[in-house]
């Protein structure tokens, strides 16, 4: 997030004059709330459903030596 402020500050910066560079004022932040909701959400039901796809339903019964 950090980052993103970073690399935004100077593009939202407006070049009046008199404006020092450690005050551009109002930095526009925009969280990409879809592509956050499809990570924390959509890739662990991906992961789930390859993981089911791969696994055994049933156990196989090892035979007892008796």
């Amino acid at each position: 997030m950090v980052t993103g402020i970073a690399l935004n500050w100077p593009m939202t910066r407006i070049g009046a004059p008199g404006q020092s560079l450690l005050d551009p004022g109002p930095t526009t932040i925009a969280v990409p709330w879809l592509f956050v909701a499809v990570g924390v959400l959509g890739l662990p039901l991906v992961a789930a459903v390859v993981a089911g796809s791969f696994t055994r339903t049933r156990l196989v019964v090892a035979r007892r030596l008796v």
